[in-house]
């Protein structure tokens, strides 16, 4: 119940409810203020600007001097005389100490009363700025026009879809109605004021109610106070779970009650057993005796036999000695008798040979159930801890292995020999807490672990509980789970059609692992394809109206999933052949070759 409350996810949908009523209030106030009587001045103002520019222009504009004796009147260049000759006017009179010029500045004929008034309308002309003042006036117009035409598009919406007035629609129905009205009868004015200043004509002030957005604020305020007022169950849910473990291993040790006093009792026995004195000399030299002949024996072919699994047949041979009542086993080089196998094998190759001799024991003790390996490949190159891998993977179908490592490469390779034998594995991960404690363990959750196995896992871990969820929450849990079967495909190219030739985590390319690519075409095209199904499916994308009128359903994940695994197994078995063919030409050439130094 605690867990589907689902705490977090009820806070992030209340806290963006805040986030939409605060944008929207914003939104409307602004788009309202629009139609203040501030507003209404200033556009009148500019309107009636625009008209005094205009008759001011007619008056001493280019248009007085325009009389059909000159063509060019207005331009460029007719300004730009009149203004050559105020200058020189201007010079000419300074040069006669400021004595009025009666004379044309050209021509040097006497001007009459007709001409000196033309001369005064020019310099009159030249010294105003009405033509500049109404263009300007005309543009900041036109601006206050282009924005009531833009409040009119962007007016704020009042339709249910709209997720404000969705909250607001549910929560106070008759303040929805309030601000359609006032919104529709804003558009009308805006229209109106359009319409006048188009035609320079003034506007009146209209009143219209405006919806009090403190209704917005009270809302806001007591969505925020629900918000405040949930509590996260996760420290509860995590006692729980606590609990539910104690309970679910006093079951398990109730059932192997018997079991246990059965080995506490044994126990006792060979502690009493191992007090009892035998006569050393005779006991070392019988069991010597049989040692030699039974057990050195199979341990000798056992030996061989996993020397050669993990490559480092490097001439140990292996002799029995007696010790005080004991049989100890000895490793010699059979072509450097003299020396001991210390001085001659490096260190690499002395661990590899330690763990060949730690496998015979196993081997033949059939009381070993379980192992536990603790890094065993520090200091190993990649394909050391590739055999190595692939052989701790061999031994797991016998027995449980567990296998701690900090060794990335060598916890994927792991992995993938796993994944391709069909073995059930998990992959937990130690930590530091937040404040520095060590010793935290992630139960099956290693971040750093990202392959086909665990993808696939992980999509099926999605859906698991798919009929107790809400319809909002199938759908997300489908298309998590689809996500994940979207990167299982990609993680199937480098594990599967390149045969691990090449890793995110690897610094090379192993060119070996070329020779296990199974090089097919028609499944990498069907690959193609389910990675492009897979990609319409995903949430990672906004679909369109018609998928989400039929969602995506457990019965289509399914299918994609059954698709998925045929061609998994396709691509196992081809990659499977691949390896073994490979296995059989080095078999063929390893058998030419013998004899040969």
């Amino acid at each position: 119940k605690k867990i589907k409350l689902n705490v977090p996810e009820k806070k992030s949908q209340l806290h963006d409810e805040q986030k939409y009523l605060t944008q929207y209030k914003k939104l409307l106030e602004a788009y309202l203020n629009n139609l203040s009587n501030q507003n209404v001045l200033e556009i009148n103002k500019l309107i009636k600007t625009v008209l005094d520019k205009q008759e001011l222009v007619k008056k001493i504009g280019t248009q007085n001097f325009n009389t059909g004796i000159l063509k060019t009147v207005g331009s460029e260049k007719w300004e730009a005389l009149l203004f050559s000759a105020k200058e020189l006017y201007d010079a000419e009179k300074n040069a006669r100490k400021g004595v009025e010029l009666k004379n044309c500045l050209l021509c040097q004929q006497q001007l009459g009363e007709k001409q000196l008034s033309l001369y005064e309308a020019y310099w009159n002309f030249l010294e105003n700025t009405a033509e500049k003042e109404l263009t300007e006036a005309k543009e900041e117009l036109a601006e206050k026009l282009e924005s009531i035409q833009n409040l009119q598009i962007t007016s704020p919406s009042f339709d249910v879809s709209q997720p404000a007035i969705k909250i607001l629609q549910k929560s106070n129905a008759p303040f929805v109605k309030e601000i359609k009205n006032a919104v529709t009868q804003s558009k009308k004015i805006l229209k109106s004021w359009e319409t006048k200043i188009k035609t320079k004509k003034e506007i009146t002030v209209e009143k219209i109610k405006n919806p009090n957005s403190t209704v917005i604020d009270s809302l806001v305020s007591k969505i925020k106070k629900e918000s405040e007022s949930l509590k996260d169950p996760s420290l509860e849910i995590q006692a729980i779970d606590k609990k539910i473990t104690e309970l679910q291993h006093k079951k398990k040790t109730k059932n192997l009650k018997g079991k246990l006093l059965q080995y506490l009792n044994y126990l006792k026995w060979v502690n009493k057993a191992s007090r009892i004195q035998f006569p050393k000399s005779s006991y070392t030299k019988q069991r010597k005796t049989i040692f030699n002949q039974i057990v050195t024996e199979e341990y000798k072919i056992t030996f061989n036999k996993e020397s050669e699994n993990l490559d480092s047949e490097f001439g140990l041979v292996v002799e029995s000695r007696g010790a005080s009542g004991d049989t100890i086993l000895e490793y010699k080089l059979d072509f450097a008798s003299g020396y001991k196998h210390t001085d001659v094998l490096s260190e690499g190759e002395q661990k590899i040979a330690a763990l060949a001799d730690f496998l015979t024991e196993v081997q033949l003790n059939k009381n070993n159930c379980g192992i536990i390996f603790d890094d065993p490949v520090t200091s190993l190159d990649h394909d050391r801890k590739e055999k190595i891998s692939e052989r701790i993977v061999l031994e797991s179908k016998e027995r449980q292995v567990i296998i701690f490592t900090h060794d990335l490469v060598f916890m994927s390779k792991l992995v993938r020999h796993a994944s391709d034998s069909n073995i059930e594995f998990d992959a937990h991960w130690i930590h530091r807490s937040h404040d520095g404690i060590p010793g935290f363990v992630e139960h099956n959750k290693n971040p750093k672990l990202s392959n086909l196995a665990s993808l696939k896992k992980d999509a099926e871990e999605s859906v698991k509980d798919y009929t107790s969820l809400g319809e909002k929450e199938k759908e997300k849990a489908i298309g998590v789970a689809l996500d994940y079967l979207r990167s299982a495909c990609e993680s199937m190219v480098g594990e599967l059609l390149l045969a691990g030739a090449m890793n995110r985590y690897d610094d090379h390319i192993k060119m070996q692992n070329i020779e296990e690519m199974p090089f097919e075409k028609e499944a990498s095209l069907e690959l193609v394809s389910l990675h492009g199904k897979l990609s319409e499916f995903i949430l990672a994308h906004n679909r369109s109206d018609e998928m989400r009128e039929k969602l995506i359903s457990i019965d289509d994940y399914k299918s994609v999933k059954k698709t998925f695994d045929e061609l998994e197994k396709k691509l196992k078995d081809a990659k499977k052949k691949a390896k073994d063919d490979r296995d059989d030409r080095k078999k063929l050439l390893k058998d030419a070759t013998k004899g040969w130094l």
